[in-house]
């Protein structure tokens, strides 16, 4: 039986989560090559902000991925793509859209304590290490 987690618990797990996520993404040989391109098609920029959602599901002719940007203006961004098999140079937006009304960015919520979003932006604005 595994051991339940505080709220305080809950939250550091999360925070190093997306810490983790951001870190992964700002390595210099990018592992989502693609991403740069696709944020700089709509007027925004990969050295400006952080990666803090992403997962990526194996298709037959490719790749599904779809995640969460965080912007310095603290907007958050959701994307759904195809990435082809044979590289990202035909990548398919099925989604680019702007969820930030949609994001909770509480830093008290019963129960939960912190957002998603307020740890997000606690990441992005240099509260955690990545």
């Amino acid at each position: 039986m595994s051991k339940q987690l505080s709220v305080q618990g809950q939250n550091d797990r999360t925070r190093a989560r997306i810490a983790q996520l951001a870190a992964w993404f700002a390595q210099p040989r990018r592992p989502v090559a693609w991403l740069p391109e696709l944020l700089e098609n709509r007027g925004l920029s990969s050295s400006e902000g952080i990666l803090v959602e992403f997962s990526e599901i194996p298709e037959q002719n490719g790749s599904f991925c779809k995640g969460i940007w965080l912007s310095d203006s603290r907007r958050f961004w959701h994307f759904e793509i195809v990435v082809p098999r044979g590289g990202p140079s035909a990548v398919s937006v099925e989604v680019f859209r702007d969820v930030t009304s949609e994001i909770s960015v509480d830093a008290h919520i019963p129960g939960i304590g912190k957002s998603f979003g307020f740890l997000a932006i606690e990441v992005l604005e240099g509260g955690v290490d990545i």
